[in-house]
């Protein structure tokens, strides 16, 4: 079953949502418990957390595309190091090392992340 939600979001606008029976029960319980005080309160509080989960996303993307960019710039600065059957070993050992030293650290994030 759906449910019709009218939200005013300024003083011209009003904006119809279907609601799911289960999202109705959850609005219902934020109002119940005192998390929020109406309807459009807990909606803004909804809202609030997608945009802080998609400044969240964007933020990690940004930062993939740094470390991408100043790995292609390694590569072409030639700052690297290429692995055949005679130094393979030592990199896989080292990798190693690192993971068993990340999994033996806290489990806080340190500046080497």
């Amino acid at each position: 079953m759906r449910h019709k939600l009218e939200i005013l979001f300024n003083e011209s606008t009003l904006i119809n949502f279907n609601i799911t029976n289960e999202f109705e029960h959850i609005i219902r319980q934020h109002i119940a418990t005192g998390k929020n005080t109406s309807r459009d309160a807990v909606i803004h509080d909804a809202l609030k957390l997608l945009e802080e989960r998609d400044r969240h996303d964007r933020a990690g993307v940004n930062e993939l595309r740094q470390r991408i960019a100043v790995g292609i710039e390694d590569v072409e600065q030639g700052r690297f190091t290429t692995y055949d059957e005679s130094n393979l070993g030592t990199l896989l050992e080292r990798v190693k090392e690192r993971g068993l030293k990340k999994l033996e650290a806290p489990r806080s994030k340190t500046a080497a992340d």
